[in-house]
């Protein structure tokens, strides 16, 4: 299965319909993960999927309310000093270098309605986001800082959407290289 490519979008509902169609594609990934994955920690070291999934939903929360802060906070910070970094220059990890993340064994099995309740926690995190972006003008999103250095709103919303995609490669690259 592969991702959306996370790309640079013209108008605020193109970002809102990207952070959306992003989030289920990566619903659909999850749904399909076999149950006795999902409890599993993987070898040699490392986050199971659930804890991938509920670390992205809780950073997409944490991240949507810096971006639907009150203005006043984002005026007290002051514009960017310099033009936003480019999309290809946002990265969603501090281990770049790292490409073996091992594997997970075969668990104990998650129950279905667990894991669909994770999985609609991360479907509603990402409608949180679309949210804070939709309280927010075109002009906001441009000039507001994010809280990832050098960004603005709109950068904020690529990383969110590049932090996603990254932890559920992760998850990918270690299933694939799992016993099945």
């Amino acid at each position: 299965m592969e991702f959306p490519e996370v790309i640079e979008s013209k108008t605020k509902q193109e970002l809102i319909d990207q952070v959306r169609s992003c989030h289920l594609a990566l619903r659909d990934f999850y749904s399909s993960i076999p149950d006795e994955y999902f409890l599993s920690d993987p070898l040699p070291d490392g986050w199971t999927i659930q804890r991938n999934i509920k670390h992205i939903s809780s950073s997409n929360k944490f991240f949507a309310k810096w971006i639907s802060a009150p203005s006043f906070l984002f005026k007290l910070l002051g514009k960017l000093k310099a033009d936003p970094i480019p999309l290809k220059s946002i990265h969603a990890t501090n281990r770049p270098g790292l490409t073996d993340y091992g594997q997970y064994p075969i668990g104990k099995k998650i129950s279905p309605s667990a894991k669909n309740e994770i999985i609609e926690r991360f479907i509603l995190s990402g409608e949180i986001v679309c949210k804070a972006i939709e309280k927010r003008t075109e002009e906001e999103m441009h000039e507001f800082r994010g809280l990832v250095r050098g960004t603005n709103l709109n950068g904020l919303v690529y990383f969110i959407l590049k932090h996603a995609m990254h932890h559920t490669n992760v998850v990918k690259l270690r299933l694939s290289n799992s016993p099945k």
